[in-house]
C-alpha cells in the first residue's frame, strides 16, 4: 500500500529501502534468440521460428537457466544486472508503482502481459524514460545475486545483496 509499491508484489519482495549505484549499462531489449544463437549456437527457446507462425530470431529467448545465462554473457565480456540495478533501470527515474504510471491500465501499450506467447522485443510498446523496451511484461530476466532477503547488507555501487539464505 506504499508509495511506488506494486500491490501485486509477494511478500518476499520487499521492504522498500534506498539503494545508491555507480553508473552502469544496460541493454535497451532482452537478448533475442538471434544473439543467443550467435553466441552460444543454439535456440534453446520453446516459441522458436521452426516452432510456431511468426516467430523470428527477434523473439526474446527464453527456456534458459540462470547459470546457462551467466555463463553467456561472462563468455562475450556482459554481465547479469542486479536486481537493484534491474530496477533502477526498470523504473527510469519514477516514483510511480509502474513506470508507466499508477493504474494497472497505465501498462496498456508499454507491456505485453499475454502470459501465453513473447512478442519481439520492442515490438509490443513503447519504451520507459530511459529507452528500455519490456521492462514489464514479456519474458522474466535473470539477476546476478540469488534470491534473499531485503534485510542482507548490499554490495556498495551495484546494490548486489550479499544473500545469507538463497531461493535460487
Amino acid at each position: 500500500g506504499a508509495a511506488n509499491v506494486d500491490p501485486y508484489a509477494l511478500d518476499d519482495e520487499g521492504p522498500v529501502h534506498p539503494v545508491t549505484l555507480r553508473a552502469f549499462f544496460m541493454s535497451k531489449h532482452q537478448m533475442t534468440q538471434g544473439q543467443w544463437l550467435t553466441c552460444a549456437g543454439s535456440n534453446p527457446s520453446m516459441f522458436r521460428p521452426d516452432n510456431g507462425p511468426g516467430v523470428t530470431l527477434l523473439h526474446p529467448v527464453e527456456c534458459v537457466n540462470w547459470h546457462d545465462c551467466n555463463t553467456l554473457l561472462t563468455q562475450v565480456g556482459l554481465y547479469l544486472p542486479t536486481e537493484a540495478q534491474w530496477e533502477y533501470a526498470a523504473r527510469a527515474g519514477t516514483r510511480t508503482i509502474w513506470w508507466s504510471g499508477n493504474e494497472a491500465e497505465s501498462l496498456r501499450g508499454a507491456a505485453n502481459l499475454n502470459t501465453s506467447a513473447p512478442t519481439p522485443v520492442g515490438a509490443y510498446g513503447r519504451p520507459n524514460a530511459f529507452g528500455l523496451h519490456d521492462v514489464a511484461g514479456n519474458v522474466w530476466e535473470w539477476c546476478r545475486e540469488p534470491c534473499g532477503s531485503y534485510n542482507d547488507s548490499v554490495t556498495p555501487g551495484d546494490g548486489e545483496r550479499r544473500a545469507t539464505t538463497s531461493s535460487m
